[in-house]
């Protein structure tokens, strides 16, 4: 079973800043149909086929802007033209921000939900860098600050096509770290960041401590006041004395009746 990336707080994030963009509708489509196939999958269904139509990628809106034959030729070969000069200028610079966005795609589980910043912040640690040793390269090899950028150029260590390419690749690490953080917004990570706070203010459960069975029996016994016996003392002859006198001759009954029949 493949891994969920919060596919449908992501789509419902995108959706509801959409617009009028169909490239941001398009991968609001694509995160909703990958969490349905998750869902497919935890039901059971995942192998049956089912099929989802989708806003169409950029090659085909950009060809099929206008219906005919004559119309579709044009806008194929504009199409192709700006695409092929896309790519020979910031060509490597897409395919590091797709590399770096995927790296840490792949790694989410390990390195938690992805985020623009560091993306952004590498790119400008990069640039920095760079910069710097363009400058201290400069103010070293040239006589004064005035010929700092004139110097540069004269000076640099790599000449003719060799400079070119170092400043070409240097360039294109920088914007494509840059376009990985794009990646991050575009493809509805910051949804994922509301989920966590979220769960994260939720209501927290109260613990109760609970006493003892022992301590519940003798609190009880312990808070009521005790009570205290009551003891009767007779005096010995006294109880002996009152023994004796009710000891009296026993009366019958046949006695009794003689006597009441005497005159």
């Amino acid at each position: 079973m493949s891994t969920t990336r919060w596919e449908k707080e992501r789509s419902a994030w995108l959706k509801a800043r959409v617009g009028h963009r169909l490239g941001a509708r398009r991968r609001a489509e694509q995160l909703a149909v990958t969490a349905r196939q998750h869902e497919r999958l935890e039901a059971g269904v995942g192998d049956s086929a089912f099929g989802e139509v989708t806003t169409r990628n950029i090659f085909y809106r950009s060809v099929h802007r206008e219906e005919g034959a004559a119309n579709l030729a044009g806008w194929l070969i504009w199409t192709l033209i700006w695409m092929s000069a896309t790519y020979v200028l910031v060509g490597p610079a897409l395919l590091i921000g797709l590399g770096a966005y995927g790296l840490w795609w792949r790694k989410v589980e390990g390195w938690g939900r992805m985020r623009s910043m560091p993306y952004f912040k590498a790119a400008g640690a990069v640039a920095a860098v760079g910069v710097a040793i363009l400058t201290a390269h400069s103010l070293l090899a040239t006589e004064g600050v005035a010929r700092v950028l004139v110097g540069s150029l004269e000076v640099w260590p790599l000449a003719g096509g060799a400079a070119f390419l170092t400043v070409y690749l240097w360039l294109q690490l920088v914007l494509g770290l840059v376009r990985a953080g794009w990646r991050v917004r575009a493809w509805g990570w910051p949804a994922v960041a509301r989920v966590e706070r979220t769960a994260a203010t939720a209501v927290q459960g109260v613990e109760l401590e609970v006493f003892e069975h022992a301590e519940l029996e003798e609190a009880p016994h312990n808070d009521a006041p005790a009570i205290a016996p009551i003891e009767i003392s007779v005096d010995d002859e006294e109880l002996e004395d009152w023994m004796v006198e009710e000891q009296d001759e026993p009366v019958y009954a046949d006695e009794n009746e003689t006597e009441r029949e005497r005159p």
